[in-house]
C-alpha cells in the first residue's frame, strides 16, 4: 500500500474501500494508524487556523461598522445571520 504518498482525501477514500472489503472486521496496521494520526493533527491545526481567521475577520468587520458585509458573505454560503454578534464588548 502506497498510502504515505497519497493526499489525505485519497487516503480516506482508500481506507473506506478497505473497510468495505472487510466490513465485519476492519483492520488498521500501525503505520497507517500513525499516518492517520498525523493527518488528523494537521487537519485540526488547519481548521483551528481557519476558524481563528474567520473570527478575526468577522470581528474586524463588526468593529469597522461593516457588519452588512457579513450578511452578504453568509448569503453567498446559504447561511443565516443568526449568531452574528452585534458588538464585541
Amino acid at each position: 500500500m502506497t498510502i504515505m504518498k497519497e493526499t489525505p482525501a485519497r487516503t480516506i477514500s482508500d481506507l473506506d474501500m478497505q473497510d468495505a472489503a472487510a466490513a465485519d472486521h476492519p483492520t488498521c496496521p500501525r503505520p497507517v494508524a500513525e499516518l492517520l494520526a498525523r493527518e488528523l493533527s494537521g487537519l485540526e491545526g488547519r481548521i483551528q487556523c481557519l476558524s481563528q481567521s474567520r473570527d478575526t475577520i468577522r470581528e474586524f468587520l463588526i468593529r469597522t461598522e461593516q457588519p452588512a458585509l457579513l450578511s452578504e458573505a453568509r448569503a453567498g454560503e446559504g447561511e443565516s445571520d443568526a449568531g452574528i454578534p452585534t458588538s464585541l464588548g
